[in-house]
């Protein structure tokens, strides 16, 4: 499927709100399970008709943890909903700090065109990482 002819006009011209949505939808997903990493994703938001895949990353020192760990990170940053206006300036839900055993972490989306070279909105990357690490 073309970006063109998708509801999506330009990349840019995702709405704050479908893009938060599509944000909390695909971390929710991801950091459950429900979709597998690179799954393509076709979903309805704010009147946007999304087709793209998600992919999930864990930095080096999350990738480090033992499972169970990256298991309790996944279910930290999935559950994730403390948005404020000094974590999330934007509204769009797109990155936060958190602490899992003292240590301090962090989760962000990327966004790309499907050859993952370019900005875009037919990608979009969570990366999760120690702050150590940024």
């Amino acid at each position: 499927v073309m970006m063109d002819e998708l509801d999506i006009k330009k990349e840019i011209e995702i709405s704050t709100e479908a893009l938060r949505e599509l944000n909390d939808t695909l971390r929710r997903k991801l950091c459950s399970y429900e979709i597998s990493s690179g799954e393509t994703v076709h979903t309805v938001m704010e009147g946007v008709n999304w087709n793209g895949s998600a992919q999930l990353i864990f930095g080096k020192s999350v990738f480090s943890k033992s499972l169970q760990d990256q298991q309790a990170i996944l279910r930290l940053v999935g559950g994730f909903d403390v948005f404020n206006e000094d974590n999330d300036p934007y509204g769009e839900h797109d990155s936060a700090l958190f602490k899992y055993n003292g240590e301090d972490f962090r989760w962000k989306w990327d966004y790309y065109d499907k050859d993952m070279e370019f900005f875009g909105h037919e990608c979009h990357v969570l990366t999760i990482y120690g702050e150590m690490e940024a």
